[in-house]
């Protein structure tokens, strides 16, 4: 009995943590052992590459990828006749370019920099989809049926535009050094966003 009240007096001393006088009642701020594990204004790899979450969310080539994987079978479909199929291979693009607009909506609006970082991008998205609409406009009945889907993407399209040039980039400037961009032939598919921007004197 002795040795287990021994051995239990030393296990008690060894869990007390002794602080030098006139620490006992203070804050465990002010201990000499404190140590904080919350650092309220550190940003993990704020100094090597940070960026903050929504310019990190911008993803223009997954949507750009996405509209080049569906040129071909849109092309097929349309060859075939399928119009039904072009139509819904057509609409399945407008969740990606939606997200996109969305996102570089929010972006754009949290900082106006990053639309100018983004002007190339924006080029070469334009430049994907010109491929089906090339495509597209050469059947009138996939036209005709893809008007509600063409409606969405014109809205989309104008207000990815939209941001970029209120953030102060020269979309005129910008779409004019791409020949491979031509509105003309968006017009006759029933977009109206060019026109809202003057797009069409830059076709040349």
């Amino acid at each position: 009995m002795l040795f287990k009240y021994l051995l239990a007096s030393v296990a008690l001393a060894a869990s007390v943590v002794c602080y030098p006088p006139g620490y006992s009642n203070q804050s465990p701020t002010s201990r000499p052992d404190y140590k904080p594990d919350y650092k309220p204004d550190y940003k993990p790899g704020y100094k090597s590459g940070y960026k903050p979450d929504y310019y990190n969310k911008v993803d223009f080539n997954t949507c750009i990828e996405k509209v080049k994987q569906v040129r071909e079978p849109i092309a097929y479909s349309c060859e075939r006749q399928s119009v039904q199929d072009a139509t819904s291979r057509l609409g399945g693009l407008y969740e990606p370019i939606h997200s996109l607009s969305n996102k570089l909506h929010i972006a754009v609006q949290s900082d106006n920099k990053i639309a100018v970082h983004y002007t190339s991008s924006l080029v070469s998205l334009f430049r994907s989809f010109q491929g089906i609409v090339d495509t597209v406009g050469q059947y009138p009945r996939v036209i005709s049926s893809s008007q509600e889907t063409i409606f969405e993407f014109n809205s989309e399209f104008e207000s990815i535009i939209d941001d970029f040039s209120s953030a102060g980039v020269n979309v005129h400037e910008v779409f004019s050094q791409s020949t491979k961009i031509r509105f003309e032939s968006w017009r006759k598919l029933g977009f109206t966003f060019p026109e809202k921007f003057g797009f069409y004197n830059n076709d040349k």
